[in-house]
């Protein structure tokens, strides 16, 4: 990877912390379709955007990918590592850390019928399981509702003043898509799906969705000089949301698996090298509005963190 690529990749992961939990993640829950046998190889590190953005942020694609081909336990053995190494950035995500123990034990379970089931791989996994609920059950036990809340605003003010930049990697149609997902994934999609906070609750979350739905548009706006409602026909939009750039296309693909909305559906396909065929359910003309009205489905209920690849 070079100089600028490197560069590239930090400032990605610091705008969009969710990228790389989602890599771990859909990394770890690649191997629960891994072959019946543990002395196959698991050629998994060139397919999907998670396991090429993994590539990036270990620097360490060959040597993973030895790790693999000689066997399933080793490469445990580095995922764990690189959990540890990691453990204070990471466990800042409660649902990141939920999904790396729904990993670990669909993985555990897979093993129970893998014939020459090894005993330094279950401690692998043990001891990955372990280190992961620690970091869970800490973090439980800081956020109450009203620090939930508080990391959720916060949260909320980070990710808004990162869409105001004029971001020279994203369009500002993809920056919004990436502010979203990153809520979503992050404290406020937590606090918005918090069944506490009383009967105020479900009052405050639509003041806070409304108030940001206000914010997106003028930001998007001011980055598009498009008015609200001005309209941008699907060859526009189609041209907006692409990118011809690799690792932006396993970005966009990463947190777009979810089939949340027309516009994610079209997202994963368009940065995925697939020519889109749109239903006919998908408008022939957008504006701000409808874009960010589509985009924002992506916080109803739902899976989270959903292996896609």
């Amino acid at each position: 990877m070079t100089s600028t690529e490197s560069a590239d990749l930090d400032r990605l992961v610091e705008a969009y912390p969710h990228l790389e939990e989602k890599a771990i993640v859909d990394f770890i829950n690649g191997f629960s379709v891994m072959s019946d046998h543990l002395d196959v190889k698991c050629k998994i590190a060139n397919k999907g955007p998670s396991a090429r953005l993994f590539d990036k942020l270990t620097g360490r694609s060959a040597k993973r990918q030895e790790l693999i081909d000689r066997s399933v336990e080793s490469s445990f053995v580095f995922i764990k590592e690189y959990v540890v190494s990691n453990e204070k950035r990471l466990a800042k995500n409660e649902h990141f850390l939920h999904q790396i123990m729904s990993g670990v034990s669909m993985i555990s379970a897979k093993l129970q019928e893998v014939a020459g089931d090894t005993v330094t791989l279950r401690k692998n996994l043990n001891e990955l399981a372990d280190k992961v609920d620690g970091m869970e059950q800490s973090l439980s036990q800081r956020l109450d509702y009203y620090d939930l809340y508080n990391s959720a605003m916060a949260e909320l003010k980070l990710a808004l003043s990162v869409f105001a930049m004029e971001d020279p990697l994203f369009k500002p149609e993809q920056s919004l898509w990436m502010l979203l997902t990153r809520l979503k994934y992050g404290d406020f999609g937590l606090w918005l799906e918090s069944s506490e906070g009383g009967s105020k609750h479900d009052k405050t979350v639509q003041a806070v969705m409304q108030a940001l739905k206000n914010d997106c548009l003028r930001i998007l706006a001011k980055l598009t000089g498009r008015s609200t409602h001005e309209l941008v026909d699907r060859k526009a939009l189609f041209t907006r949301l692409s990118t011809d750039d690799e690792l932006l296309q396993d970005a966009l693909c990463l947190v777009s698996g979810r089939d949340s909305n027309a516009l994610e559906s079209l997202i994963l396909t368009i940065n995925s090298g697939n020519v889109p065929s749109p239903d006919a359910e998908l408008p022939y003309v957008f504006s701000s509005a409808s874009i960010y009205q589509q985009m924002s489905c992506v916080f109803e209920s739902g899976e989270r963190h959903a292996a896609s690849y």
